[in-house]
């Protein structure tokens, strides 16, 4: 693969697509039931009938244990079934109550008390309380913890990335979970942690029902059990996960829906017609070329959400060639992202600047990036030993991600 391959590929965020059908006709003809089979009581709307919705996505779920994975397709459906003390308000990353319903942060940034909705039941009808708060971040802290799991190949490497590491590494900044009562529990940490409260609300650290975590050991990554508003009813890998309504969920008047099927079609284009076709009700990862499309469709509805994401040429700096600075600028001076935007996102993306999304905490707006200049791309070449060129290797994902709706920009092959 030649140097000009990597014209192909750039740092990019993206729109994240996202669609509904929508018609008069209520019917559910056409519609799957978990089995698989053709069904009159999916998606119903008529009275007496359970509505079941079915989303469709490019991949299946890694682990239904949310602290073992950072698996996106993992956590859309572990946080309808697992809740985290916080939660963030849609669309922003400004801090709402979860779990927790208030919290105090002391003056030196050293203790964080939660409390703790009381009444909230988890699937299995046991109690939620401190001391499951506590249970599940020892064992997310604590390799050694019954319920770490780690001689079952568990590793939490969110937790040892947002916490400074685990219990007995020098970083971490967990020293004490106290249970104050059964509603009131403390984190105390030996240093400040400046986004303590948002590693709270993100959903690789829900609390698990510990009832759930002695029952299930280990597989506990297939049957998860939380307080959220639907349960766990059955996984059929790389096919679709099953969830049904909590019937005893606090919120009142939630969730809308008796069930929701999250269902693998791996290529985009396939999942659009099953939308279509009424096979599904909902899909992610639209091709962006079929944007304009969908938008002139009086059947369906497109929701593009601001970026969450973003797609990246990944440099390993101690292979060679790469391992050249003036290499790795030369290729990053020769990447038209503008362009790229428009031709393989169909305008619905911003060339990215940073390794973050414009939205997220830590953006840098001061930050302008590297200008597309092929002549100072060619003298940095040039600078680096490689006037008459490079062969690089590079590698892709073969499936759809939110990041990269366009499964393989070389075809249908990962390399």
């Amino acid at each position: 693969m030649r140097f000009k391959k990597l014209l192909l590929l750039s740092l990019m965020a993206t729109l994240f697509f996202i669609l509904a059908a929508c018609s008069d006709d209520d019917s559910n003809e056409g519609k799957k039931s978990d089995d698989g089979k053709k069904s009159e009581e999916v998606s119903g709307n008529t009275d007496g009938e359970d509505k079941v919705l079915i989303f469709a996505r490019g991949g299946d779920s890694e682990s239904l244990d949310p602290g073992s994975t950072s698996d996106g397709e993992s956590s859309r459906v572990t946080r309808q079934v697992l809740e985290s003390l916080l939660d963030f308000e849609a669309e922003t990353f400004e801090l709402k109550p979860g779990l927790a319903h208030d919290w105090e942060v002391s003056d030196d940034g050293l203790k964080y008390t939660f409390y703790l909705e009381e009444g909230v039941t988890f699937h299995d009808g046991t109690d939620f309380n401190a001391e499951a708060v506590k249970i599940n971040f020892e064992r997310f802290a604590d390799p050694e913890h019954e319920y770490a799991f780690a001689d079952d190949g568990y590793v939490y490497f969110m937790y040892e990335t947002m916490f400074g590491g685990q219990k007995g590494d020098k970083g971490h900044v967990v020293d004490e979970i106290n249970v104050v009562n059964d509603y009131e529990v403390e984190f105390v940490l030996n240093k400040p942690l400046g986004f303590f409260l948002q590693n709270m609300a993100m959903t690789y650290f829900p609390i698990t029902s510990p009832a759930a975590l002695e029952e299930y050991g280990a597989t506990i990554n297939e049957n998860p059990v939380g307080t959220g508003p639907f349960k766990f009813v059955s996984w059929t890998k790389d096919d679709s996960i099953v969830l049904e309504k909590f019937e005893d969920y606090r919120k009142e008047g939630l969730p809308k829906v008796d069930k929701v099927i999250f269902e693998v079609i791996p290529d985009n284009a396939a999942r659009l017609i099953a939308l279509r076709s009424g096979d599904i009700d909902i899909m992610d990862g639209l091709n962006p070329d079929d944007a304009a499309g969908v938008e002139d469709d009086e059947n369906l509805t497109l929701y593009a959400r601001a970026e969450n994401n973003f797609g990246y040429v990944g440099f390993n700096v101690q292979k060679d060639p790469v391992s050249d600075k003036k290499l790795r600028q030369a290729i990053s001076h020769a990447i038209d992202r503008d362009a790229i935007v428009d031709a393989l996102y169909a305008g619905y993306g911003t060339p990215a600047v940073n390794p973050l999304p414009p939205n997220y905490l830590g953006y840098n707006d001061e930050i302008e990036g590297f200008q597309y200049d092929l002549e100072k791309a060619k003298e940095l070449l040039a600078e680096a030993g490689y006037e008459d060129g490079v062969k690089i290797d590079l590698w892709t994902m073969p499936v759809a991600r939110p990041y990269m709706q366009i499964r393989n920009c070389f075809g249908d092959y990962p390399k």
